[in-house]
């Protein structure tokens, strides 16, 4: 039986539990003081999500149960381009964040940031600006890497021809449709080394023969720029939430970014996998609520990371879990479901 080192109690536990793709328990050391909570909302009202929590958070924490941790929101997704209802990703909550921004400069020479984040400091959303982060993002890969035949490109647009040169039967069109239209996902926590690995096999006909798939991912390029090259974002990574005389401060980021923190309350809030084409709450919903058609581990592998980011999230807490769904993707035998398994449901308004 697994044991978690957080000090969750049970009624976190067991949610947690049902979401986790080995099938292990797991157990709960803390005090279950708290039920957990669900909050639907409308379309419309995404942007009101946040604060709703900030007051449940007041209503139902003391300052001493809160105590030195924070209090935090997050989301798998910061941004994205998918026609569907909100809440697709952090900025349909949150539509003034801004954390975890690059300057122009030190985006530009970054894979993981032109690649991963498709709006950025430069606020580029068309297709068209994703297939030129995306043919820059390839040039920079490949100049690395020392190719002698990209060194001269000066501009990006003209790496696909340069490249058909080299190799007429090679992959790199079929690469930057892939990485426009999927890359922020592919760049998520945990599925980065599968990227890499990708693209050392879509790439190598393009690469010297010296090149090594561990070589290849030495390369400068797929570093993370670090905290040198970040702008300073703290007021809009961040929500103020004044209510009963009382003020709480929400940190607001990605699962990634707050992996292995520990939070006095957390807010999963929903997003949408653009490969699995399934929102992430809503489907740990149907696993919490045991009405799930199928196991866990029989799902996709593309749903299944996304189960694997959502027991990452939901582990973060030790008083007040809180997960955050449109309400039009939970049925209402699914909230009846959840509402004998013991967990709250308030609407957002």
């Amino acid at each position: 039986m697994y044991k978690h080192q957080q000090t969750f109690g049970k009624s976190i536990s067991d949610a947690v539990g049902c979401v986790r793709v080995s099938g292990e328990a797991v157990v709960g050391e803390g005090e279950n003081s708290n039920a957990p909570v669900l909050l639907l909302y409308k379309t419309e009202s995404a942007i009101k999500v946040v604060e709703h929590f900030g007051r449940i958070v007041i209503d139902r924490l003391s300052e001493d149960n809160i105590g030195l941790r924070e209090v935090k929101a997050m989301s798998a997704r910061k941004t994205g381009e998918s026609n569907v209802d909100a809440g697709r990703h952090l900025l349909d909550y949150c539509p003034t964040y801004g954390g975890d921004k690059l300057s122009a400069g030190i985006r530009s020479e970054s894979f993981w940031s032109l690649i991963g984040d498709s709006k950025g400091a430069l606020k580029e959303t068309s297709l068209s600006s994703r297939v030129s982060d995306v043919r820059r993002a390839l040039l920079i890969i490949l100049r690395a890497s020392g190719a002698s035949w990209a060194q001269d490109i000066r501009d990006a647009r003209a790496l696909s021809r340069a490249a058909k040169a080299v190799t007429p039967t090679g992959t790199i069109d079929k690469l930057t449709r892939q990485l426009a239209l999927y890359g922020e996902e592919l760049c998520t926590d945990g599925q980065r080394d599968a990227l890499t690995e990708l693209l050392y096999t879509q790439l190598k006909p393009y690469l010297p023969e010296e090149i090594s798939l561990e070589i290849f991912k030495g390369l400068s390029t797929f570093e993370d720029a670090g905290e040198r090259g970040r702008l300073n974002t703290s007021a809009s990574a961040r929500c103020e939430i004044s209510f009963q005389g009382r003020s709480l401060d929400i940190g607001l980021g990605t699962v990634a970014g707050m992996k292995g923190e520990t939070h006095a309350a957390s807010l999963i809030l929903e997003s949408y996998g653009g490969f699995s084409r399934k929102f992430d709450v809503a489907l740990g919903l149907e696993y919490i609520a045991g009405t799930a058609a199928k196991k866990i581990s029989k799902l996709p592998k593309t749903q299944q990371a996304q189960m694997r980011n959502l027991y990452v999230a939901m582990s973060r807490p030790a008083k007040l879990l809180c997960l955050a769904a449109n309400e039009s993707r939970v049925s209402q035998t699914l909230r009846d479901a959840l509402v004998l398994k013991g967990w709250h449901i308030e609407y957002v308004t």
